[in-house]
């Protein structure tokens, strides 16, 4: 490198005053010169000059004056550290490179924007990624209460599948004539023309909206999607199989029996869907809705339905293999619901258990719920975190397309027997009941009692924000096939750490296309997991 270049780059590298954005700093004979931008005015800028000259140019150039009027954008302030966390939050949520803020072409793209943009480099950019991510790791290192002992449980949704599965290994041969009815018009345009007009001809039309579902077999809830639709529209698919004599007719028995499957169904598919959605806690919901779907198990074996019947028994197989046994932790979210708490336990059980049978299950969580209790109070810290952590959070917005009211429909609030003991658990399970609506926050309302039960509310927000489904974390760590490619296969291990969980702190579970495919196999599980199982 020459002396002049040297010298050109050391006296740019100490003019830092933002004045220096309107001017092109070139180098003569006699050391560096400024050229205005707007009205081509030039002045010395060697080392020693300061920016009083160029301010007064600035403020005199009238072609600077008519350049802000018509372009007013330019007069916008310049903040380069909200320039490095927007840039650094965008290659984290898109899983872009970081080597991003040194590409040439996204380096001029910014400057186009806004001709003050400071240049970044990977190492700046790395070092704030990682950075962010220290700052949200803060409970990284903390073990487990009680050494993770209730902390094991299988993602609901997943097993739920793996149950009607197995039923639906035993479909009445009634759905299968239905599927193929419903791939026969599926088939053509010209069908489909043909079945609209049946369904017009039967009067149907204003109850039934969109058009019929062809199923996937490996995919348990397109089947009950697709009978639902169909049981709306049956006369016109009866009208429609009499007009093209192609088809193998349906008859009114076996109507009723696809009646009989889609009702039994139905309840597996609203707490799939409960238990699916990752935008409001749903281990409160946990132990209703098993509970529910054992007690629908066991009565189906009496079903008059001999469809019914069939399914049930492999499925009952099925549930008792993994759910036999309740996972306590989730079960502590029942308890920790203002709404229900230990009478709707006590009725739970006793919907489906003999009476010594619930004195034990009852007796069995409430011990383990007071042993972590015991645990959290433990923790001297115990006020601070939930002040902190609680206190600070803002509404959670719940947006529910599926109340777990409908679960507890039968559940009438009453006084649960009072308990000698004077903890705080016992305290918090002998309040009123809190009265249930559609716009009931439990978040919320943990917040609120942090000051007056802190070690309880420490627990609400741990046990509350346990997925009961692994759809969320499977998305997330999903980003590693994005981030670890062909291109970009010498990422140290660290970096693809914080590249994923920095994603999924800051932005929650927000998927983007390229996701879809893991949630499929996530919420449905493959033939492949049902053969396996």
């Amino acid at each position: 490198m020459n002396l002049l270049k040297r010298r050109r780059l050391l006296e740019e590298k100490k003019r830092t005053s933002a004045v220096w954005n309107h001017y092109d700093l070139i180098t003569k004979t006699d050391g560096a010169w400024a050229v205005c931008k707007y009205c081509k005015h030039e002045m010395k800028a060697n080392g020693h000059v300061g920016t009083t000259n160029a301010r007064r140019n600035t403020e005199k150039c009238d072609a600077y004056v008519k350049f802000v009027q018509t372009n007013p954008a330019s007069n916008v302030v310049y903040d380069h550290d909200t320039y490095v966390r927007m840039f650094a939050e965008s290659i984290i949520y898109h899983v872009y490179a970081l080597s991003m803020v040194e590409h040439i072409k996204t380096i001029d793209l910014h400057r186009y924007l806004n001709p003050n943009v400071k240049d970044i480099s990977r190492y700046t950019i790395t070092k704030y990624v990682m950075g962010e991510h220290e700052r949200k790791d803060v409970h990284s290192s903390s073990p487990l209460p009680l050494d993770g002992k209730y902390f094991h449980i299988r993602c609901a949704p997943h097993i739920l599948n793996l149950i009607v599965q197995k039923g639906l290994q035993m479909i009445d041969a009634s759905v299968k004539k239905l599927r193929e009815v419903v791939r026969f018009i599926d088939s053509s345009d010209a069908r489909l023309s043909a079945f609209d007009k049946a369904i017009l001809d039967c009067g149907d039309r204003t109850s039934f909206h969109g058009k019929l579902v062809l199923d996937v077999t490996t995919r348990w809830k397109s089947t009950y999607n697709m009978i639902r639709r169909a049981l709306d529209v049956k006369e016109a698919i009866d009208l429609f199989i009499l007009r093209e004599r192609e088809l193998e007719m349906i008859f009114d028995e076996e109507w009723e029996t696809i009646g009989n499957i889609c009702d039994f169904l139905e309840p597996f598919y609203d707490i799939t869907e409960l238990f699916s959605d990752t935008q409001y806690p749903t281990s409160n919901s946990y132990l209703a809705c098993i509970i529910n779907i054992e007690k629908l198990l066991y009565d189906s074996h009496k079903d008059p339905s001999n469809a019914v019947r069939r399914m049930a028994k492999p499925m009952w197989e099925k549930f008792d293999k993994y759910w036999s046994e309740h996972s306590l932790i989730l079960s502590f979210g029942l308890l920790l619901d203002p709404r229900y708490k230990m009478a709707c336990l006590n009725d739970l059980c006793s919907s489906l258990y003999v009476p010594v049978v619930v004195e034990g299950k009852v007796n069995e969580i409430h011990s383990a719920f007071v042993a972590l209790y015991e645990c959290y109070a433990k923790n001297s810290l115990a006020h601070m975190v939930v002040q902190h952590s609680v206190s600070d959070s803002g509404p959670s917005n719940l947006n529910r397309p599926f109340k777990a009211k409908k679960i507890l429909k039968n559940f009438n609030p009453h006084s649960c027997s009072s308990r000698t003991t004077k903890s705080d658990v016992d305290s918090y399970l002998n309040l009123p009941f809190v009265v249930d609506h559609d716009g009931f926050d439990i978040l919320e309302y943990w917040k609120a009692q942090s000051v007056s039960y802190p070690t309880l509310a420490l627990m609400a927000r741990d046990i509350l924000a346990i997925p009961i489904t692994s759809v969320a974390s499977e998305s997330a760590f999903s980003a590693g096939g994005r981030i670890l490619n062909k291109l970009r296969s010498s990422l140290l291990p660290k970096i693809v750490e914080i590249l994923v969980t920095t994603r999924s702190w800051l932005f929650g579970f927000e998927p983007e296309e390229n996701d879809e495919e893991v949630l499929s196999v996530a919420r449905e599980a493959t033939t492949d997991d049902v053969a396996n199982e």
